[in-house]
């Protein structure tokens, strides 16, 4: 039994394990792509559902022109529920995870932020000779160049001129003190959270294969970083690479805009982002979405002379990819619902920004400025439709999701917690929910263990069945109690 989060992770292991590629089909699109769509697919209504990206266009574009309206197509043929809490991630709830996935929640962060300037200054004051020193179990390096390094999940971080940025930070020009301040910030927190939460975020996502430890087999484990202010320049962070022309990728750089940190709170866990013309709320997301690409970089093997199988992708989906990482569902809602809706009601739907976008998916080199978001929504979109159309899940109920403090367990159905009669929650995190059309519970499918929880009072049947669909008991379990 396939569940979405499983298809795309079919869809990236196919990329991943892909040789000998060659380039061919329409805007240079080599074969991988599309022999990953048949992988993921593979077993769905016949052999391959969908034979390549361009069937897969098709079919999502089908079904958006004869769905009823906007928000059935997003639910029924993409999984896509965009009013919930969950921002629509491929480890989120809505794609079937035990947790809902917040913009807050996404990039996993513990612990209070390690000031890694602070440490450097002391270790200057105890061992001024001494470039490299242990912080909380990793090394850290400040070479006699001034060169900050460190290594997270097997990515080495490298930020130049680091002792000046030191000095700044300590100057009597309120400006250079301040811009210093701002990026010492977002470097402990780099250190402290979001390197390392996101390429989690980024395993569990894809597999443990993508990433820059022992477990890949990246080309290349170092990324550069480049903080500068530029006001003018919307985009909060993006990653560069380069390759040789014997297909060797060098150090990436991953470059933040310091202009949408001006202020920045030290204490805040995700890097509230202050900017007014930044759609996304916090830093450590879209730090997620970058590195996605810089693991794809690494990871997805090189296959034609001077360039790896992703500077071949089709930006669209390379985008799509990094958005479904983190989940769009929140702060992208508006191009989502827009995009589709313009494309759903004109009477020359390819004219409409969406449709020249989706029209355009299979150009590798593809790129407009104005309708960039449209590339983002769209490929999130393809990538969600290619999930749920191939996921086999036969059981058509609801997830179960853990509360915030985790204390207690509850599902959110028409505003209503359901518990055991002596209070207990007979579910947990992983288990299946199937209700009538009153909403009562009328089924229960075991997700991680078969023990079963039962009280003496009776209310309500319930079917109880393991995780092969076999039907453990059947009895009268639990009630509806107090709303939420």
């Amino acid at each position: 039994m396939a569940t979405q989060q499983d298809i795309i992770k079919k869809f990236m292991k196919s990329l991943d394990d892909a040789k000998n590629w060659t380039a061919s089909g329409a805007g240079g699109i080599g074969g991988a792509i599309n022999a990953a769509i048949k992988d993921a697919s593979e077993g769905t209504s016949g052999d391959n559902k969908f034979k390549s990206l361009g069937a897969l266009s098709e079919a999502f574009l089908d079904d958006l022109r004869k769905a009823p309206d906007v928000d059935t197509f997003l639910r029924e043929k993409c999984g896509i529920i965009i009013d919930n809490e969950d921002t629509g991630s491929v480890t989120g709830f809505d794609m079937g995870g035990t947790k809902i996935k917040t913009e807050e929640s996404i990039v996993p962060e513990v612990d209070e932020v390690i000031r890694l300037d602070n440490e450097y200054r002391e270790q200057q004051i105890a061992n001024p000779n001494q470039e490299t020193f242990e912080l909380d179990g990793d090394n850290v390096t400040v070479d006699a160049n001034g060169t900050l390094s460190f290594t997270k999940k097997g990515l080495t971080v490298k930020f130049y001129d680091y002792d000046e940025l030191i000095e700044a930070a300590n100057s009597t020009d309120e400006t250079t003190r301040s811009e210093a301040e701002n990026k010492l910030v977002v470097i402990n927190g780099l250190y402290t959270w979001w390197i390392e939460g996101a390429l989690k975020l980024i395993a569990e996502s894809y597999g443990d294969n993508y990433g820059f430890d022992d477990k890949s087999d990246a080309k290349v484990r170092e990324i550069k970083l480049e903080l500068e202010f530029k006001e003018a320049d919307r985009r909060n962070a993006y990653v560069n690479y380069n390759v040789l022309r014997a297909g060797l990728l060098l150090p990436q750089t991953l470059w933040i805009n310091m202009a949408h940190f001006v202020g920045i709170d030290s204490s805040n866990f995700n890097g509230k982002i202050s900017s007014e013309f930044s759609s996304v709320e916090y830093l450590d997301s879209d730090i997620a979405h970058e590195l996605t690409h810089a693991v794809m970089n690494a990871n997805i093997d090189k296959h034609a002379p001077g360039t790896t199988l992703l500077g071949e992708f089709p930006i669209l989906l390379k985008d799509g990819m990094a958005e479904l990482t983190r989940g769009i569902d929140n702060y992208r809602k508006d191009y989502i619902i827009g995009g589709i809706a313009e494309y759903k009601n004109s009477s020359d739907p390819d004219s409409t920004d969406f449709g020249i976008v989706m029209n355009n998916l299979l150009k590798s080199n593809y790129y407009q400025d104005d309708r960039a978001y449209y590339q983002y929504v769209g490929g999130y979109m393809l990538m969600h439709y290619l999930a749920k159309q191939c996921a086999d899940e036969e059981f058509s109920g609801i997830n179960v999701r853990t509360t915030e403090n985790q204390t207690e367990t509850a599902l959110m159905l028409t505003g209503q917690r359901f518990t055991a009669n002596n209070g207990t929650a007979l579910v947990s995190a992983g288990d299946k929910i199937k209700t009538d059309e009153n909403n009562n519970i009328t089924e229960i499918t075991i997700g991680k263990s078969d023990n079963i929880i039962s009280t003496p009072e009776s209310k309500t049947p319930v079917i109880v069945k393991n995780r092969k669909g076999e039907v453990l008991a059947s009895t009268d379990t639990f009630t509806k109690t107090s709303a939420i």
